[in-house]
């Protein structure tokens, strides 16, 4: 089974990755906390900037 990448599939991998970091911060917060967790927001936080620089290239292609 293999899933066809698109504009919407990119933004929706992009809206998964923003609530996993929101769902960091909110049980963490912002101030100290684990060393884990800045990594791991950092980590969704690229994953999720990562999909939308991708939505943008496949919106590009599709216009053509």
């Amino acid at each position: 089974m293999s899933v066809e990448l698109t504009k919407a599939t990119a933004m929706r991998m992009a809206g998964h990755y923003d609530k996993e970091a929101q769902r960091l911060i909110d049980q963490y917060g912002t101030g100290v906390r684990p060393s884990w967790v800045s990594c791991d927001l950092g980590i969704a936080q690229h994953h999720a900037a990562r999909w939308r620089k991708l939505a943008e290239v496949l919106k590009d292609e599709a216009d053509g």
